[in-house]
């Protein structure tokens, strides 16, 4: 899950990060049966995208940030603290705009 993206932030590169991001959330969780994700398709990421904002964009950085370096694989019968890092990374998304939400980015 290297997403390692110098110039990560706007638009079609911040679709790329989000699906490489969700993608290695997935494989983190696989151990784990209990914990469930949902990936974005990229048609619908360039579409959502537009709805957010310059803010917003950053802090979906910042968020992505978090879930690619601070959430571990999923150790069955510890799914809490998995759950946990995730949930952690959410607050760092808080002030993401209702708009960039209601499109589906972000924590929901």
């Amino acid at each position: 899950m290297a997403a390692l993206c110098a110039a990560c932030g706007t638009g079609a590169d911040l679709c790329d990060r989000i699906s490489l991001v969700e993608l290695g959330l997935l494989d983190k969780a696989k151990a784990c049966t209990n914990v469930t994700l949902t990936v974005m398709s990229r048609a619908t990421c360039e579409q959502s995208i537009k709805s957010c904002n310059p803010n917003d964009q950053q802090l979906l950085s910042t968020y992505l940030d978090c879930l690619d370096h601070s959430v571990s694989s999923c150790v069955p019968g510890q799914e809490n603290i998995y759950s946990g890092a995730v949930a952690l990374c959410n607050g760092l998304a808080t002030g993401i705009s209702s708009a960039c939400k209601a499109a589906g980015l972000g924590p929901q």
